[in-house]
């Protein structure tokens, strides 16, 4: 591939003995002799008039780093060619969609929380890597039946371009989500937020909510009496001056934990239906008056 003609050594180039003669003299300090200094004198002269060795060995220097270079580059370029043939052939890309959701999903279950980003966000980012994981996670409901948003993700931000990105993509995933079971997490706020889930509360099947003030519940009023999946309920409010009766129709309702101030102010479910009632930093008289 790299053929080359044979380099020409210079005919002035010195022998051993030659060289070495020179380096000794050099080391002296002294004029050298006269014999000598009359040889070297017509070395140079015979080198300036007819010979171009230094020349000749720039020039082959030139070529040979060419050459180099056009290597180097072919190997690199089969290298990355190698290794593309070679992922084509990777295990991932002969499992079944099914058992790539299911990777995908216990993947984004490992990932911590990330305050500046929706945990969804995770989902977008794996459906750019492929085509063919672009088909599977827009494609499998499932991925996107849990949803976690944080004060930070909307009106903490204090950034109303975020907010309404995040607005967007939570659409996106409550409609990607199709028909699924929702999981939902919620410590937010912001209305638009809050009235965006309560049209979908139809598909609730496990709600934490974390509010500051009871009244911040009544973004949910659209999901009163739409609650047929609803199984468990995590409720936290630090205050509570609003009545809040959106949870007491929810036939399917087992597991209800209250937290907070708001349990002298909820309209619960007939109790008879829980399997389960927890109370946390409640006010004992509080209970006493639910029960």
């Amino acid at each position: 591939m790299y053929s080359r003609t044979p380099f020409t050594p210079s005919q002035l180039l010195p022998s051993a003995d030659e060289s070495g003669r020179v380096l000794a003299l050099l080391r002296t300090n002294a004029e050298p002799p006269d014999h000598i200094a009359s040889t070297i004198s017509s070395l140079l002269n015979e080198v300036e008039r007819r010979d171009t060795g230094i020349l000749d060995c720039e020039k082959e220097i030139a070529v040979l780093q060419q050459r180099v270079q056009a290597a180097a580059s072919d190997r690199a370029s089969l290298a990355a060619y190698l290794g593309q043939c070679r992922g084509l052939l990777t295990p991932i890309r002969r499992m079944p969609p099914e058992v790539l959701a299911r990777i995908f999903a216990r993947s984004e279950a490992i990932l911590p929380i990330r305050r500046t980003n929706l945990p969804i966000i995770f989902l977008f980012a794996l459906s750019q890597v492929f085509s063919r994981w672009h088909t599977v996670v827009m494609g499998t409901p499932s991925l996107w039946d849990t949803i976690v948003v944080m004060e930070e993700d909307m009106e903490g931000s204090k950034d109303y371009k975020l907010m309404d990105r995040n607005l967007r993509l939570l659409s996106f995933a409550l409609d990607r989500g199709a028909k699924c079971s929702l999981h939902l997490e919620l410590a937010t706020s912001y209305p638009r937020a809050l009235k965006l889930f309560a049209k979908h509360s139809d598909r609730w099947k496990t709600v934490d909510l974390l509010f500051s003030e009871s009244d911040e519940i009544l973004h949910l009023s659209a999901a009163r009496g739409h609650l047929p999946s609803l199984e468990t309920l995590v409720l936290f409010c630090a205050g509570a001056t609003t009545r809040v009766n959106i949870f007491e129709v929810a036939p399917k309702l087992q597991r209800l934990l209250i937290a907070g101030r708001l349990l002298k102010k909820i309209a619960p479910p007939p109790l008879g239906q829980l399997q389960t009632l927890g109370c946390l930093s409640i006010d004992p008289s509080d209970v006493v008056r639910v029960l």
